[in-house]
């Protein structure tokens, strides 16, 4: 009896102490991830497959690839580019387009992770060409991945043509033989007729009544020509940037072409029917291949350049200097410098829901830039609770080392900011975040300018709150 009393007793204190290791263990964990920054899953739109059906109608499927919803405000930016030949067209997520097309997404598929929609376009094609199918086009949507948002495909219509009944042909009566045409007496006389008469009418068609044959005023002057020294016409192709290519402000790119003939060249940059940039490259050197000589040249683009993808981009044009001969590259799409806050998120609304950080705990603040290389940044707390408050300095200075992307392209920053414990609480901040470059442009040389972006607001919480 005191035996078994025993061993309940030390089995009831293993039993005791097993469960408070797993309770201070559960609030070591607990308290550890305090103050950590949530990682909010993201959204990725991609495009799935581009097809034609029967009528030779462009179809396209899109799916939402990521884990994270699409917030309402950004399902209604949302717009899917289609670019087929010289044209292309924009279909909105929850809109009609300009033509009055239906909305792509009107009931919300693409808000819910996994959520897919096809669509028809109404697109006919009438003879095979490229087609790309771009969706967030203006890139409002903020995705864990940006560049897997275009599909292109090579698109062959093969409708079925409409059958139209032909009348039947009236059978011949049997036992009865056709009758044949007997010329005239002497038609075929060639001393009483000649035998190569012409008549050339107005048009330009040269009948030979001898033999039947018909052939234009134009080929027998090509015949004249035969044996005889003709000038040679320039051809100028160009091979780089392809189409849909996208470029940025301050990165430089290669530009190639080639020739038949070797001459020096001009190269404009084209949009909306107007000239953008030009420049004539200098020391060219080529290569000798067959019968074109290949040319390359490397182009910075200048810091002015457009903000957002241009709704018509630009033509890519490698011309001689007298301006007879010409190559061109079109759908070009530059995209100049911007800066833009992911976290805290933009909500400019004084009323709206702020981001609640602790005294004392770090707070990861999240920045995106594209195009121009920035030299550093600098950011700012502002109190929008007091005005007339001078804004406070967080960091100077800060060295440009993106965590994510290609520097010149599009890159993710971040800085782990210590809260200060002198903060004031309940009160609503907002944090700025400015990034210095230089601009290159063709209106201002060298001069220092600026580019930012206001996240928040956020408010300032006890410590353990």
């Amino acid at each position: 009896m005191k035996r078994s009393l025993i061993i309940g007793i030390i089995f009831g204190l293993v039993i005791f102490l097993l469960s408070l290791s797993f309770h201070v263990g559960g609030l070591k964990v607990a308290s550890s991830q305090i103050g950590k920054p949530f990682e909010k899953p993201k959204p990725d739109l991609i495009v799935e497959r581009v097809w034609l059906d029967l009528q030779c109608h462009i179809h396209f499927k899109i799916k939402n690839a990521g884990n994270g919803t699409i917030s309402d405000a950004d399902h209604g930016k949302g717009v899917v580019r289609v670019h087929y030949g010289r044209e292309h067209e924009d279909f909105y997520f929850n809109r009609a387009s300009s033509g009055g097309k239906p909305p792509v997404d009107s009931a919300g598929a693409l808000k819910s992770p996994g959520g897919s929609v096809q669509y028809d376009t109404k697109i006919k094609l009438e003879s095979p060409m490229s087609v790309v199918v771009h969706v967030d086009a203006d890139h409002k949507v903020m995705e864990s991945r940006e560049e897997n948002n275009r599909l292109s495909q090579s698109l062959t219509p093969q409708c079925p043509a409409i059958s139209q009944a032909t009348p039947a042909k009236p059978k011949k009566p049997s036992g009865e033989e056709p009758k044949k045409m007997v010329p005239k007496e002497g038609w075929l006389d060639k001393s009483r007729e000649p035998f190569f008469k012409k008549d050339e009418s107005e048009n330009g068609i040269a009948r030979d009544l001898g033999d039947r044959k018909a052939q234009t005023i134009e080929e027998r002057k090509r015949k004249e020509l035969w044996g005889k020294t003709v000038e040679r016409r320039p051809i100028i192709i160009v091979d780089e940037p392809e189409e849909y290519t996208v470029w940025y402000a301050g990165c430089q790119y290669k530009i190639a072409w080639r020739s038949n003939v070797e001459m020096d060249f001009r190269i404009k940059f084209m949009f909306g029917g107007k000239v953008a940039w030009t420049f004539t490259p200098s020391a060219l050197k080529f290569v000798k291949t067959g019968d074109y000589y290949f040319y390359s040249t490397s182009w910075t683009v200048p810091d002015n350049a457009r903000w957002k993808e241009d709704t018509f981009p630009h033509i890519v044009i490698v011309e001689s200097l007298d301006g007879k001969f010409y190559g061109k590259r079109d759908y070009l799409n530059i995209h100049a410098c911007g800066l833009e806050i992911y976290s805290p998120p933009p909500r400019p609304e004084r009323g709206s829901w702020a981001v609640g950080v602790r005294k004392g705990s770090n707070f990861d603040i999240t920045w995106i830039y594209y195009g121009c290389t920035f030299r550093y940044f600098d950011i700012f707390l502002e109190n929008i609770s007091i005005s007339g408050q001078e804004p406070r300095t967080i960091e100077r200075g800060l060295e440009v080392r993106p965590y994510h992307g290609v520097p010149g392209k599009m890159c993710w920053q971040k800085f782990s900011w210590t809260v200060p414990e002198d903060l004031q609480e309940d009160y609503l901040y907002l944090i700025k975040v400015v990034g210095h470059r230089r601009d290159f442009g063709l209106h201002r040389r060298g001069d220092e300018i600026t580019s930012f972006d206001i996240g928040g607001p956020i408010t300032v919480r006890p410590p353990g709150y």
